[in-house]
């Protein structure tokens, strides 16, 4: 554990005459940085040199699990006398990992070739400090954003009472980092790495998006196209979001018409879209603004998503490579809203985020008979989905062969030179020479030792991988997250480069896995080293080698992916091919019903057959009713289809035969995908210390937990503890789920790809010292193909249907 250093350590430029002076700025957008995610450190940095201008390396330093020290470095150039304030990106460590503090360097630089990323390397200290970690959420947790002082009822999200940990009638609680300005938004994607959603809300001083910098501006559009979700809210006055002029996003917003703008607007026309409230005072002069779709607009460009009573859209997306922009044209930060908590969460943002379950207090669940005693909610059966990743990916067949190896030569060696040898001397009348049978047996098995453990030891370089592969049809940028063992075999140092020239979305990451077996079993190698990761560019790592596994955890985006599945036409066909949903009451040109939800056909190339094939169909949102409450429902109708056989390279899958209406059919299995959520989390078995032991043969099942956690069955409490009222975590995959597109019609495949063999090969382009490596693994294909939208309708109190 590092503890914090004396007191006389914490200001080190009083020590140096011409020394840096270190303050610790923000640690996290709005100080919300979360455990075993990257995030960025605000510094503040005064120069007291003498000369105008000088590099200085500002460092990082986080503890490797196998005990060396992970530098995570930027070279700046300083000016004297003036405060500037720079980035430095790191994975924060975990509450488990026994470090409680981290320390920050100032170096001055020294020009060196030996690194030729960095072009310097670290002189004498200039300045130091200690960051606490104790600000850290737990990794169980999620981060929404929201830049400007409004909070737009997202705190229901967050803790609720006395239980801060997770969602008292859901699962993962999200903190909510409020009042964020330009100042506070990084100037590298991974800053944003950890918030699953950025809320912008206002267009002040200090949140006008104008104020954005090159760099923080592309930091938005790079973890937008790496899965992030964008929303703005308009505000009451000003059009700078739709100015080309001055504002760097705006190239990213949907593609619109100029905004038809309604002032004096009673809320009260809206309140089935903002709560469910029927006695709740709404505002009667809002600001509402509404969408058209522009002329020529590309797909994905513009898609409603929320309409009015009256069908005019109010809520418009579009999609930026694996993640979205939404505009919302209510502005929700008006005093009326902010004074009654408005909206409701589970009324508004549930249907525009992709969430689902009630959003009630301790107290309001025991008061509405949900659950008899409150304190029931709050010890509730943990399941860690993601808890078995570094087992799955772990080497044990190596090692496992080198100590059994290990134990017959030295069971071989005993019995040779000890009692089977003396015996064999006796019966030769040769016992005075045992001394020196002794000796020679010491040689013999020196020598076969030597031999076995040269042949045994691994010669070639592998990897051994579990990877989340997203895309989206229609978007060029692919996203992965992979967890990866890399078996280097030979000593000194180690390059690994994640195709840092096939990216299109900023830097990719790599660092170490948190816990890596030499750190469980041996608290780390003795022979402790350091090594440098460029902060804000950190594709690329030189570690110390010792012939045995590093364990790490990969964030990549590309272009250059599989070959992800994606519509097929017949021969001749003149259009593009594409699926497309049917009516529940369309007929076919031969006059017959169709009996079918999605017409078209699916083919995909990707480097092996698609296993446990889960097939989603959302055609929609649910009715918007004044009044009524979702509960436990979903938003959409969705409708789960599980193929009963794998999906092979080269396939055509018909989508009429997989989503056939009525009974089930060649055994294909069709569900409400409702019943299909609940069975996810229903099926684990309780393990020791109340918790869930982990079912290796249940991997498949929760990888697909995983991706779909947003809309996970919520808990009931109508059996014993630990029956129906399980509580889903993960700690390592916030942000790769297709949550999201439980909010537009849609179409989404899940399965595994198993990859064995010398010729495996990843999706995520891993070099080890240059040279492509085989990589065995599995992985986890979410794709989506997004159909017309299809708003759903909005109806008032007393409305015939």
């Amino acid at each position: 554990m590092l503890l914090a250093p004396p007191a006389g350590r914490q200001a080190h430029a009083q020590e140096v005459p011409d020394g840096v002076r270190l303050d610790l700025g923000r640690f996290g957008p709005g100080n919300v940085a979360r455990e075993g995610s990257w995030t960025g450190l605000r510094l503040e940095v005064a120069d007291q040199g003498l000369s105008p201008q000088r590099e200085i390396i500002l460092r990082v330093r986080v503890p490797d699990p196998d005990g060396d020290e992970t530098d995570y470095d930027r070279v700046v150039t300083s000016n004297a006398g003036v405060v500037q304030s720079f980035w430095l990106y790191f994975p924060v460590p975990t509450g488990g990992a026994g470090v409680d503090s981290l320390e920050v360097f100032a170096y001055e630089a020294e020009e060196s070739d030996a690194d030729a990323r960095f072009g310097f390397r670290a002189g004498r200290v200039l300045g130091r400090s200690t960051m606490s970690l104790s600000r850290a959420i737990p990794a169980s947790s999620g981060v929404i954003g929201v830049v400007g002082s409004a909070r737009l009822g997202l705190d229901d999200y967050g803790p609720s009472g006395n239980i801060t940990s997770h969602l008292p009638l859901g699962h993962e609680v999200s903190r909510l980092a409020s009042g964020l300005e330009v100042s506070d938004i990084p100037d590298r994607w991974q800053g944003l790495a950890g918030v699953d959603v950025l809320c912008w809300t206002s267009t002040r001083a200090g949140a006008d998006p104008g104020q954005l910098t090159t760099d923080k501006a592309r930091a938005i559009r790079d973890w937008i196209e790496r899965g992030g979700h964008f929303v703005v809210v308009l505000p009451s006055v000003g059009q700078e979001w739709f100015s080309t002029v001055g504002n760097p996003l705006a190239s990213l917003m949907p593609a619109i018409k100029p905004p038809q703008t309604v002032e004096g607007v009673d809320l009260g026309a809206y309140r089935a879209l903002l709560t469910s409230d029927r006695e709740a005072r709404l505002p009667t002069n809002g600001v509402v603004r509404f969408f058209e779709r522009a002329d020529g607009a590309g797909t994905g460009e513009a898609m409603p998503i929320l309409n009015d009573p009256e069908g005019r859209c109010i809520v418009m997306r579009r999609l930026v490579g694996c993640g979205a922009v939404t505009l919302v044209g209510i502005d929700l930060s008006l005093s009326g809203l902010r004074a009654g908590g408005l909206p409701d969460a589970d009324v508004f943002w549930h249907r525009v985020l992709g969430r689902r379950g009630q959003l009630l207090t301790p107290d309001e669940a025991a008061q509405k008979g949900i659950v008899q005693f409150a304190t029931r909610l709050a010890s509730r059966t943990p399941i860690q989905l993601d808890i078995d990743l570094e087992s799955q990916i772990a080497m044990r067949g190596t090692a496992a062969m080198g100590v059994a190896l290990g134990f017959v030569v030295f069971l071989l060696y005993w019995l040779t030179a000890g009692p089977v040898g003396y015996m064999l001397l006796g019966r030769a009348g040769l016992k005075r020479h045992a001394w020196t049978a002794f000796v020679g047996s010491v040689a013999a098995f020196t020598v076969v030792s030597w031999v076995a453990a040269t042949a045994s030891r691994p010669h070639r370089a592998s990897i051994r991988h579990i990877t989340l592969l997203h895309g989206v049809h229609g978007q060029s940028t692919q996203r992965a997250r992979s967890w990866m063992a890399i078996l280097t075999p030979f000593y000194g140092q180690a390059q690994v480069d994640v195709g840092a020239e096939d990216t299109g979305a900023g830097s990719n990451l790599v660092a170490p896995l948190r816990t890596s077996a030499a750190s469980l079993s041996l608290g780390g190698f003795p022979d402790n080293r350091s090594y440098r990761v460029e902060s804000r560019q950190p594709d690329q790592m030189v570690f110390p080698a010792r012939s045995t596994v590093k364990e790490l955890m990969v964030d990549w985006a590309g272009t250059g992916g599989w070959s992800l599945p994606h519509p097929v036409g017949q021969p001749g066909d003149l259009e593009e091919p594409r699926l497309r949903a049917t009516g529940a009451e369309e007929f076919t040109a031969e006059g017959t019903r169709v009996d079918y939800e999605i017409e078209g056909e699916l083919i995909h190339n990707l480097p092996g057959p698609l296993e446990d094939v889960l097939v989603l169909v959302n055609t929609g949102q649910v009715t918007v009713v004044e009044g009524a409450q979702l509960g436990a429902n979903l938003s959409a109708n969705v409708l789960a289809y599980e193929l009963p056989d794998p999906w092979r390279p080269g396939t055509r899958l018909s989508m009429p035969e997989v989503t056939r209406r009525g009974a089930t059919q060649g055994g294909r299995r069709r569900q409400l995908a409702s019943a299909y959520l609940e069975s996810l989390l229903a099926s684990e078995n309780p393990g020791p210390a109340g918790g869930i032991r982990p079912d290796p043969r249940r991997l498949s099942e929760r990888l697909k937990a995983l991706a779909l956690f947003p809309q996970l069955g919520p808990p009931t409490f109508n059996d014993g503890p630990g029956v129906r009222d399980k509580l889903a975590r993960r700690d390592r995959t916030h942000g790769f789920d297709v949550g999201m597109w439980f909010t537009q019609p849609s179409v989404m495949v899940l399965g595994l790809v198993n990859q064995t063999g010398r010729d495996a090969a990843g999706v995520v382009p891993v070099r080890l010292d240059g040279e492509s490596v085989p990589a065995e693994g599995t992985t986890l294909v979410m794709w989506v193909y997004p159909l017309d939208p299809s708003p759903p309708e909005v109806r008032r109190a007393g409305s015939s249907e």
